[in-house]
């Protein structure tokens, strides 16, 4: 009987949300306000929740606002004139009775007030769903349509100019994969504007302090121009290509670790089974008490061991099942060298010939990560069939058994250091690396 009241409960909770869902969007649809903070320019209908009234002197500041930009044609310079006027964003008090905004306006909230539509009497529907559709609004305008999409155009124009093709986007292909050597951390794809060219780089995604007083990273690894390191990654794997000697014998290093680590993965399979099968006898024995019970002696106390014991064996099923497809990978995955050769051959030659702005493909598919230090590369190459060839470029396949990491030179010159191998499945359960 409780579970069905919960259940019951559930369903009314559930039908209550819909019904609020389906008011909300009733009333977007007819044009009226749904509640949230005020746009200056307006204030509250108190006869009707649904409208929004003309605040008498914030609307002159809307239009005021909008006549500045007209005038100055950015943003920037239009924040400083509102600035140095004394206009600020809109001053309220909220639910809990605390006086907020009245800000300087930044180029951030001036964006958001140029766009907003609801200044030309328009109510947006569906907007982050990406289905937005337009309404008329149970409010008056501020501003006419005509000086609305004119302010529109500008802010469309300057958002384009001054901006050749190839400043616009770049691909930074190394995205999700760089990583620095030091820290640990991303390197992120950045850019900067030089007197003559834009410069790409990788960076920390945070480098500066936000006071100013210095940098987070200490780190000797900073600002590492895009093209050239792309290109650097390009010749490593070429390298490794050339000496067929290394890729040999990290394998056969990587099958012999593998090797040393099945007993202990077998034994702790053997373990594991061996407490679900006591824990099996222990559900058998209560549900054996439960059914010899007498009629007047309650059965919740088992009911609840019952329970318990049941999500144990549920728990140790799920790790048993997960030891024993890793044995089973473990049992058939052979590394061929051949094969590791060819997969590195085939995505060097995919790369040499896409274009710059379509190869994070590529690499994503052959390289789990690029670690950066002052004087080598480190690469994390995926050994299994990770990613599927296709005739515009690779497409990504979750590799399910190793990968082979390889430290490949400097910005001098490029030259192989070391050979690495690396377990996935270490990699994704402890975070750490199993290196040789």
């Amino acid at each position: 009987m409780v579970f069905n009241l919960i259940n019951f409960a559930q369903f009314e909770r559930k039908q209550t949300g819909e019904r609020i869902s389906a008011n909300f969007k009733s009333r977007a649809e007819r044009g009226l306000w749904n509640g949230g903070q005020l746009p200056l320019g307006y204030k509250r209908d108190p006869t009707n929740a649904g409208r929004l009234l003309v605040h008498a002197k914030e609307s002159k500041t809307v239009k005021l606002i909008f006549k500045t930009f007209l005038a100055n044609r950015n943003l920037r310079d239009t924040c400083l004139k509102l600035n140095e006027q004394g206009f600020t964003t809109k001053k309220y008090v909220n639910g809990k009775g605390e006086t907020v905004g009245g800000n300087h306006f930044t180029v951030q909230s001036l964006h958001h007030l140029l766009t907003n539509t609801t200044f030309i009497g328009q109510r947006e529907i569906n907007k982050k769903r990406g289905d937005l559709r337009m309404v008329k609004a149970s409010w008056a305008p501020i501003i006419d349509k005509k000086t609305f999409d004119i302010v529109q155009k500008q802010l469309t124009k300057n958002r384009r100019s001054f901006k050749p093709d190839s400043w616009k986007t770049y691909a930074y292909p190394l995205t999700g994969i760089a990583v620095c050597g030091e820290c640990g951390k991303s390197l992120n794809g950045k850019s900067a504007h030089g007197k003559t060219q834009k410069h790409h780089y990788y960076d920390h995604a945070r480098t500066l302090r936000g006071d100013g007083t210095g940098h987070v990273h200490k780190c000797r690894i900073q600002r590492l121009r895009a093209p050239k390191i792309e290109e650097m990654v390009l010749s490593s794997l070429k390298t490794i290509l050339s000496d067929p000697a290394k890729i040999n014998h990290a394998i056969s290093i990587y099958h012999k670790e593998r090797s040393k680590n099945k007993p202990v993965m077998l034994h702790g399979l053997k373990n594991i089974s061996d407490e679900v099968k006591t824990l099996e006898t222990k559900q058998n024995n209560l549900i054996a008490r439960i059914s010899e019970l007498p009629q007047k002696v309650s059965a919740e106390p088992f009911y609840k061991q019952l329970t318990l014991v049941q999500e144990q064996i549920t728990e140790k099923s799920r790790i048993r099942e997960s030891l024993l497809n890793q044995s089973l990978q473990e049992t058939n995955s052979k590394i061929l060298p051949s094969d590791l050769a060819l997969r590195i051959q085939r995505t060097v030659d995919q790369l040499e010939k896409t274009p710059p702005e379509n190869r994070r493909g590529v690499f994503e598919g052959l390289l789990q990560f690029a670690e950066f230090h002052p004087t080598k590369i480190k690469l994390g190459v995926y050994t299994t069939a990770g990613a599927a060839l296709s005739g515009s470029g690779i497409s990504k396949l979750r590799p399910t058994v190793s990968s082979t990491t390889i430290k490949v030179g400097g910005e001098g010159e490029i030259r192989i250091h070391t050979f690495y191998v690396i377990d996935l499945i270490r990699v994704f359960n402890n975070n750490k690396y199993l290196e040789h």
